[in-house]
């Protein structure tokens, strides 16, 4: 059923239907005595079935169609292919070239030298696939066109620009890619579970929005610059080896921003951060402080398991703190919190057992907001602005030796100080109006 067009060299077309072992147009020209080779492919093995092993085209250098692995429908043949050799100026005319052919060991080239583009699913779940793979040309990498090739050990193509989704997922024996330094997309998932990954270059990336592009490679250390980065998420969700990120326009930490990356050591600062996302900064256990002067919103668990934390800097802004924000920060021991703090949460601070001394406006209760100290709780400092104390504000902190009530104080809630046993004296200012 197969054909070849009459052109200057020669097109594979229709398609090819039964056939065992390899296929070999090496010695095509000189066999055929036509002086022509093979150097185009269209739909040409796409009804090979299962028998075909290796395909050997050296001087082919066009792929038109989904040639070699794909027809349709989500079918996928030549699922006994372990062998290829096609031109080193092959390109691709469409996508999902070798989809699927998961007993694909060797590929010739490695070295694709005028590939533009890698298409969407090129090489999907090439899963015997081995090599290191160059592409010196290629500015955009597809949709899943290298996913689940599990055994690719390294990636090159210095003017990559376009990275679309999921393009290297699941590429867990990949150690080494380098692309260009003019990155301008990567899309979710881009090295997602790369877990072998741990030289990526470049490390100053410009873009301003990151998705998931490094989630859950575990291997990827050192640090990254980002200068232009306005949001982030889940961009190195689980990079446990990683060193640190800089990224000083950064407005939005979304989601498990940097979820469990565990070996940034020292202070987390983000000078412009406003809004700190559920699990964005869950269990990074080796960050001792943390300066956000102009935080607004930190959402559910986003400090969650920050075990060596000690210091927080919450700034001045008016901001809120979700259900469990600082769950299990053992560490911390002094909170300050702002007088502008307008919501909390359920249990921000829950887990954290060793705080002793609080600086904060008393619109809250202490049990809520530290359910595992309260009662360990030594003093308490308010803003002078505090007007009013909360009911149950200091109820059963049991500890509790100290409390300076600011002059302006004009009322205090019912059972504000009830079960205050180390308390012994309480001087209240003249222009109290009301006790509860």
């Amino acid at each position: 059923k197969a054909g070849v067009k009459n052109t200057a060299n020669l097109q594979i077309s229709g398609y090819v239907s039964g056939g065992n072992g390899p296929l070999d147009f090496t010695t095509f020209a000189a066999d055929t005595g036509s002086g022509k080779v093979i150097a185009e492919i269209a739909h040409g093995l796409g009804l090979c079935q299962y028998g075909l092993t290796e395909f050997i085209a050296p001087d082919m250098t066009y792929i038109a169609g989904t040639g070699i692995a794909y027809y349709g429908n989500g079918q996928t043949n030549n699922l006994s292919l372990t062998r290829i050799v096609l031109n080193e100026n092959v390109t691709f005319g469409n996508e999902r070239v070798f989809d699927r052919l998961t007993k694909l060991v060797s590929l010739t080239p490695t070295c694709f030298k005028k590939a533009d583009k890698i298409t969407n699913y090129a090489f999907y779940q090439c899963s015997s696939l081995e090599g290191d793979f160059e592409f010196p040309e290629a500015t955009l990498a597809g949709t899943q066109a290298f996913q689940g090739c599990a055994r690719i050990s390294s990636f090159t193509a210095p003017k990559l620009t376009t990275i679309n989704n999921s393009a290297f997922r699941f590429c867990s024996s990949l150690t080494n890619v380098e692309v260009s330094a003019d990155l301008s997309q990567m899309v979710n998932n881009a090295f997602g579970d790369c877990t072998s990954l741990v030289s990526f270059s470049p490390r100053i990336i410009l873009m301003e929005t990151i998705g998931a592009a490094f989630q859950g490679c575990t291997s990827l250390g050192g640090r990254f610059v980002l200068p232009n980065l306005v949001k982030g998420s889940q961009t190195f969700s689980g990079c446990s080896s990683l060193e640190g990120v800089e990224a000083p326009n950064l407005e939005i930490a979304d989601s498990s921003f940097m979820y469990n990356c565990s070996s940034v050591k020292g202070v987390l600062s983000f000078s412009v951060l406003s809004n700190v996302n559920s699990t964005a900064f869950y269990g990074m256990s080796g960050i001792t402080d943390v300066i956000l002067p102009r935080v607004r919103v930190i959402g559910n668990q986003a400090f969650n398991f920050c075990t060596s934390l000690t210091n927080i800097d919450f700034g001045t802004g008016s901001y809120s703190i979700d259900a469990d924000a600082f769950q299990d920060c053992t560490g911390v021991t002094d909170v300050i919190l702002p007088d502008s703090l307008a919501t909390v949460g359920r249990k921000p601070f829950d887990g954290c057992a060793r705080i002793s001394s609080v600086a904060l406006l008393p619109a809250f209760a202490l049990k809520d907001l530290f359910p595992d100290s309260y009662s360990e709780i030594l003093s308490v400092a308010m803003s002078s602005n505090t007007a009013d104390i909360c009911a149950q504000a200091f109820e059963d902190c049991v500890s509790l030796a100290a409390v300076e009530l600011p002059p302006g104080l004009k009322t205090v809630g019912a059972r504000a100080f009830r079960g205050c046993t180390g308390l012994m004296v309480i001087t209240l200012p003249d222009g109290v109006a009301e006790i509860g």
